[in-house]
C-alpha cells in the first residue's frame, strides 16, 4: 500500500503535467490589472479643489493598459486632463491652454495647465487612493480618493 504523501505527490505531478500549456495566452494574464476608474474622485491632498471624473478608453486588458480622459469639476469651471495607466501605474496631465482651446475653444485650462502627475493606485486602501507626485516639482503631490 502506498503512503498518502506519495499518492498526493503523484496526483500533483499528474495535474501539473496534464495542464502543461493548456492555459495558452491566459497564462500571460497573471499580474495584469485593470482598475475600474469609474465614479468620482475626491481630492485628499493637493492643489486642485474640484471633483475628478475619469473616463477610460483604449483598454487592453491583456496588458493592463489604457487611456484616461478626466474632468476636474470645480464650482465655477471644468478643467480637462488626459492620462494613461499601466496596471497600477498612472500618469495624468492637465491640458495646456493651447490643447484646451483646440478641443473646445476655451482659452484657459486653469492655473495648473500643463502640470503633470505620476504615481500609483493604492488598492490596499478602501476606498482606493491614487497617490501621485508632480513630475516637475516633487514637493507637490496629489492624492485622490475614489468615491465618497
Amino acid at each position: 500500500m502506498k503512503s498518502i504523501p506519495s499518492v498526493l505527490l503523484a496526483a500533483a505531478l499528474l495535474l501539473a503535467v496534464s495542464c502543461g500549456d493548456s492555459l495558452g495566452d491566459l497564462g500571460n494574464l497573471v499580474g495584469n490589472y485593470v482598475h475600474n476608474f469609474s465614479n468620482q474622485w475626491e481630492v485628499v491632498k493637493g492643489k486642485p479643489t474640484g471633483l475628478f471624473f475619469f473616463n477610460v478608453s483604449n483598454v487592453d486588458s491583456t496588458k493592463g493598459t489604457g487611456n484616461l480622459d478626466i474632468n476636474e469639476n470645480t464650482p465655477g469651471e471644468t478643467f480637462l486632463l488626459k492620462g494613461t495607466f499601466d496596471n497600477l501605474k498612472v500618469s495624468i496631465h492637465y491640458l495646456t491652454d493651447d490643447e484646451r482651446k483646440a478641443i473646445d475653444g476655451i482659452d484657459s485650462n486653469g492655473p495648473l495647465a500643463g502640470t503633470a502627475y505620476s504615481g500609483l493606485l493604492d488598492t490596499l486602501r478602501k476606498p482606493v487612493l491614487l497617490r501621485m507626485l508632480n513630475t516637475a516639482d516633487h514637493t507637490d503631490s496629489l492624492v485622490l480618493k475614489q468615491g465618497f
